[in-house]
C-alpha cells in the first residue's frame, strides 16, 4: 500500500490478492471519493457490493473500472473475486 497527499486530497494504491473461490473485501481507510480497479493478470475481475456475491459487475480482461463514489461516509463496499488467482490493483482518492 502506498499513500500520497496532493493538492487537498489523499490517494492510496492497494494491491489486493484475489482468488477464484472467495470474495475478498476491500477495506478503505477513509471516505472514498474515486476508485479505479483492475486485475494485474490476464482474466476477468468481479466486483460486488455484498460479501455473498449475489449480484456483481464483471471487469473484462484488459480493462479497468473507474467509479466516482463520493460516499461522504466510510463504507467498505467492494468485494472482489477473479477468474484467476491474482492481484487486484486499486487506486482510491479520498476527500
Amino acid at each position: 500500500m502506498a499513500q500520497a497527499v496532493n493538492a487537498g486530497f489523499t490517494s492510496e494504491i492497494v494491491n489486493l490478492a484475489v482468488t477464484t473461490v472467495a470474495w475478498t473485501p476491500l477495506t478503505l481507510t477513509s471516505r472514498p471519493n474515486n476508485l479505479l480497479i483492475r486485475l494485474r493478470e490476464s482474466g476477468d475481475l468481479k466486483v460486488s457490493l455484498d460479501s455473498a456475491g449475489v449480484t456483481f459487475f464483471t471487469i473484462p480482461d484488459g480493462t479497468s473500472l473507474t467509479y466516482d463514489w463520493n460516499a461522504g461516509r466510510l463504507v467498505n463496499i467492494v468485494y472482489l473475486q477473479s477468474s484467476v488467482n491474482g492481484t487486484a490493483e486499486i487506486v482510491v482518492t479520498y476527500e
